[in-house]
């Protein structure tokens, strides 16, 4: 018996010890695209999707309007690797039930002109993309605490 305890006791140790990191996402990340999007708005700032993958941060150059059906599909620039530092974790951000939703748009992104968010993930292998309204008052509870982050996260890279 004194002999299964000394066996034992390690992997007891072992499993008491570890944590999970809240700060981790959990599954596997592929890619992460972001944005902001105007209709009605004059400049370079009025569409701006950037892609988080591999360890960088890369600009959309095309600054297309995003499809309200289909996956943006851009053409990317590398940027600086401060950038990429200061919005590498927004995986961790994503409400869990976004990835529940059966809509891709999600309240009535730009329809005031107050403009919309274009938010896309890979994770797991399965894609998900999403127009979402600017509006907090068009969101879901779940969803406004996200837009903040997107907000910030927005502000770190347009500048």
């Amino acid at each position: 018996m004194k002999k299964l305890i000394w066996i034992l006791l390690p992997v007891i140790f072992v499993f008491t010890n570890c944590q999970k990191d809240e700060d981790s996402p959990t599954g596997s990340v592929d890619y992460v695209v972001f944005g902001h999007f105007f209709g009605e708005c004059g400049g370079e700032t009025c569409i701006e999707i950037f892609k988080i993958e591999e360890g960088q941060l890369f600009e959309d150059t095309k600054d297309n309007y995003p499809s309200f059906v289909n996956p943006y599909e851009g053409e990317y620039m590398l940027l600086d690797d401060a950038l990429f530092q200061e919005v590498k974790d927004l995986d961790t951000h994503v409400p869990d039930e976004l990835l529940d939703e059966t809509a891709t748009v999600i309240g009535q992104p730009d329809a005031g002109d107050w403009g919309g968010y274009y938010f896309e993930i890979v994770k797991d292998g399965i894609q998900y993309h999403y127009r979402i309204d600017k509006a907090k008052d068009n969101l879901p509870d779940y969803l406004k605490d996200f837009a903040d982050v997107l907000d910030t996260y927005l502000a770190k890279v347009v500048g």
